[in-house]
């Protein structure tokens, strides 16, 4: 099949990953982002206690995402929300790019990256929000490139770790993953080649050093391991809110999760039948991550960025010891890329693919009024009501944003703790 002839399916791929990205803000953690954000622009220093509620007012806080913050209130203050809008479908299309850069170089077939691609925004959709993890999918991504650059093509790029790191560790609690991918990788080298690789461990160590460039020091790094008590079922932030909750535990399965079952396969089957050419780090990779996302549905994205290099490195293998079907697969590949974005686009257009798929998401620019409590603020300031609010963990971020006196609690569960 000619390359002019993957134009159209490509062009229909692209579109459809744009709209899934330009997206109306609801998202609970919106208001505490901008309040910080503002909160440390006008300050001049990070907060390392609680400035929002009148509740757990002395509580610590340790906000790993403060840079992530002052770039979101930036943004709001220069363009408002709908900058804000812009801005998640910028880093989203970033990571796509990222994807695609990334089997560009290492000659993936076009066909297998852009299924993929299709494929993991699918999947990934309910993360495409304004949090700092959309940076640190970015930053998992860049690692990934970066090492495999080197271990696979011998290409050293290693100086690009520590900048990534400098950036992540100020931006999100998950800079941790980005560490243990180092280590995974220099590990899997040293039991390899029989002798350590001194060049990967220098820039590993270097990288290392370059998280503690933040104002927490070494909290920042006690501070993710903290987190992991939201995945034990007993905690009862795992039993009552929806993203943490183990995959299988879902009441309802719609198509991403389809989707995440056939990635999960795909990448283990051709991990299998070519288990020869595949890494030590890449198999380490995959069990960890797939374990993360299986205990809790908010890491599926994390296992999706990490399987898709696998899966285009592994499937043209894959694909060579059946030849004979190259033709049929090709073709099936040509009309799915074709059929599926005909099909879901208008249905993102008039919301119907949200509605379907039990998502508060909207198509558009700016505010989400009917998920955010606007008009209830709204009320508040007009009606001068200064006394203490008693609001629902998902409100209290947009409150505490708008509104001048504090609230009862907010989605910075941390912060919050448990007992409250």
């Amino acid at each position: 099949m000619s390359a002019r002839k993957w134009i159209i399916p490509l062009i229909l791929v692209s579109l459809l990953i744009f709209l899934l990205s330009l997206r109306q803000l609801s998202d609970p953690d919106l208001g505490f982002h901008l309040k910080y954000g503002r909160w440390i622009v006008d300050n001049h220093r990070i907060p390392v206690t609680d400035q929002s509620t009148y509740t757990v007012s002395g509580h610590s806080y340790t906000d790993l995402h403060w840079l992530f913050q002052v770039i979101l209130y930036l943004v709001y203050r220069s363009t408002g929300y709908a900058g804000i809008s812009l801005l998640v479908c910028i880093v989203s299309l970033a990571l796509a790019f990222l994807i695609l850069l990334r089997n560009r170089i290492f000659q993936t077939p076009e066909p297998v990256t852009w299924i993929l691609l299709l494929a993991g925004f699918l999947i990934i959709d309910p993360r495409i929000t304004p949090r700092p993890e959309m940076f640190s999918f970015l930053f998992l991504t860049l690692v990934l490139l970066v090492l495999d650059l080197y271990t696979g093509l011998k290409k050293n790029h290693l100086f690009f770790l520590p900048i990534i790191m400098l950036f992540w560790c100020n931006m999100h609690a998950l800079f941790i993953l980005g560490l243990g991918v180092m280590a995974v990788y220099f590990i899997c080298s040293w039991t390899v080649q029989r002798k350590p690789d001194r060049l990967l461990l220098k820039w590993t160590v270097i990288s290392f050093l370059a998280c503690f460039l933040n104002p927490y020091g070494i909290n920042s790094f006690l501070f993710p391991f903290q987190l992991l008590s939201r995945f034990d079922p007993e905690n009862i932030y795992n039993q009552h809110i929806r993203e943490f909750m183990p995959f299988f535990k879902q009441p309802q399965f719609v198509l991403r999760d389809y989707l995440f079952l056939a990635m999960t396969g795909l990448t283990m089957v051709a991990a299998v039948i070519n288990r020869r050419k595949t890494r030590r780090a890449e198999i380490i990779l995959l069990v960890f991550f797939v374990i993360l996302a299986f205990r809790s549905i908010r890491n599926i994205p994390l296992f999706v960025l990490v399987a898709i290099p696998v899966i285009s490195r592994l499937v043209p293998e894959t694909v060579k010891k059946v030849h004979r079907f190259r033709k049929e697969a090709n073709l099936a590949v040509y009309i799915l890329l074709i059929l599926i974005p005909l099909a879901v686009i208008p249905r993102l257009l008039t919301n119907a693919y949200y509605l379907e798929n039990n998502a508060v998401n909207k198509t558009g620019l700016g505010l989400d009024p009917y998920n955010q409590p606007v008009r209830a603020a709204e009320f508040i300031l007009d009606h001068k009501m200064n006394g203490r609010i008693l609001n629902s963990v998902g409100s209290g971020g947009w409150l505490s944003w708008v509104l001048p006196q504090p609230v009862f609690i907010d989605g910075r569960l941390e912060v919050m703790e448990e007992s409250l």
